[in-house]
């Protein structure tokens, strides 16, 4: 996978300071055009229309300048109202379509399985938070910060969240290492093994693909690429996928103050916005 880049272009003011790391990648005009007028069918729920652009040859696969296929677009397509919806997608029937139309989940930027909405975990399991930066400065903190993020968002330790049961990653290496995993192994354990030993139903992998951040005192901005993989235990399925860029830009003593990677991570629109957790009735 070609890292991200984030070059940082600051416009100082008298009130504000702005900065911005912009993913910056050539794509095929005459590919992305597919890409458009499938996003548009997906966006606006006209599934007809989706497959007869599918029938007509449009490329599934193809991708626009921010680096998103139509299956994405699908997949953002999803429910702002209130707290309880967040997360859920608008239109379910366009994203089978793309799938089983040749769109790649494992490949898509954006996924979320329609069988999310249906059958929420009852217990995920955190088995993996890695930093697979190039440069790997400030790794140990900046890991623990996305490993208390993730896992306070998850739960809703600290105000809004997903509210989900949860087995944290302390707790998986200890039943990793219980069960005769290696310490080594237990840093990314194999994912079907794991789920043999941790009795959850889902598990999630997160890392940290990119990371850049500047404060010039009166203001900050940070650039960061996260990755996060949430799959069912049972069948193997791919439940959701986000592999995205994502800005933060604070100004005056904000900047001063905070974790960026938490503040990214626990925004409405973080990497891990997908539906609460429900229990099954």
């Amino acid at each position: 996978m070609t890292h991200a880049r984030f070059p940082a272009v600051f416009f100082v003011g008298v009130l504000t300071t702005v900065a911005a790391w912009q993913v910056v990648e050539g794509r095929d005009n005459a590919t992305a055009s597919d890409t458009e007028k499938l996003a548009s069918a997906a966006l606006r729920c006209d599934v007809p229309k989706l497959k007869e652009l599918i029938a007509a040859g449009a490329n599934v696969s193809a991708m626009d300048d921010q680096g998103l296929d139509a299956l994405s677009h699908a997949c953002l397509n999803r429910s702002t109202k209130g707290v309880n919806t967040w997360g859920m997608l608008k239109c379910p029937a366009a994203v089978v379509a793309l799938t089983e139309a040749g769109a790649d989940p494992g490949k898509a930027s954006f996924y979320q399985s329609p069988s999310l909405d249906e059958d929420r975990p009852e217990m995920i399991a955190v088995i993996s938070v890695q930093d697979d930066r190039k440069d790997k400065g400030e790794s140990d903190k900046l890991r623990q910060r996305m490993s208390d993020a993730i896992e306070g968002y998850l739960q809703a330790r600290h105000g809004p969240g997903l509210k989900y049961p949860i087995l944290r990653l302390s707790e998986v290496r200890q039943k990793l290492l219980a069960s005769g995993f290696s310490p080594e192994d237990t840093i990314a354990p194999d994912r079907a093994k794991a789920c043999k030993v941790l009795g959850a139903d889902s598990v999630l992998e997160a890392s940290m693909e990119d990371y850049r951040s500047r404060n010039i005192g009166i203001a900050s901005a940070a650039g960061i690429r996260f990755k996060f993989v949430l799959t069912k235990c049972k069948t193997g399925e791919l439940l959701f996928r986000s592999d995205r860029d994502y800005t933060l830009t604070e100004g005056w003593l904000l900047a001063l103050s905070g974790n960026k990677v938490q503040q990214i991570i626990t925004s409405p629109t973080g990497p891990l916005a997908f539906p609460c957790y429900q229990k099954k009735k």
